[in-house]
This record gives C-alpha cells, structure tokens and sequence, in this order.
C-alpha cells in the first residue's frame, strides 16, 4: 500500500514545521509541543518531528542563543534574516527603450 498507519511504518515520517515569529510565540508553541510530548507521546508514535526557527518577531530569545551556539544557524539564518546592516535599495534609472531616442 501506498499509506500505511504511522504505527506500521518501517522508518518515521519526518514531518518539517517552520516556526516564526518572537520570543513569545515561539515560547507558547515550544511549551504547547513540550505538553503533548509528555501527556500524549501516541500521537507522536511514528513521526521524526523537526522544528525549525525563524526569528521573524521584534525579538526572538531563542534565536539569538541558537545563533551563539550553532555556526550554521548563525550564519545562514540570521545573518540573512537580521543583517547586521540594513539592505537599502539601489535604484538606477530606466533605461530606453530599444529604437527610441
């Protein structure tokens, strides 16, 4: 069969959820995952559950830590997502149109 029970599975079914915003929704989200993962862990069974953050909120906690531990995540998340330096836009001017003056 194409489907089978979570239970029945040869390997767990990785499931990917991107977390974004700040300090408190990750914290509400994290706490929710936390509460199932020890009252409920048959819901689990079967599942590689992975969480990936992104600090899209005025200030995420978390983030900065993880960006103080983890090289790859420093750089590759927040160094895009919070420059150290603000993108400014360039603008140049239009160019002609081909055959016009």
């Amino acid at each position: 069969p194409l489907l089978l029970p979570l239970h029945q599975a040869p390997h767990p079914r990785l499931v990917r959820v991107g977390l974004g915003g700040g300090t408190g929704s990750v914290h509400h989200m994290l706490g929710a995952w936390m509460h199932i993962l020890f009252h409920r862990p048959d819901l689990l069974k079967g599942l590689d559950v992975r969480f990936y953050l992104l600090p899209l909120g005025a200030e995420n906690c978390l983030c900065k830590y993880l960006g103080t531990v983890d090289v790859w995540y420093r750089g590759t998340v927040l160094a895009l997502l919070n420059p150290p330096l603000p993108f400014l836009p360039r603008l140049r001017p239009p160019s002609p149109a081909p055959g016009l003056p």
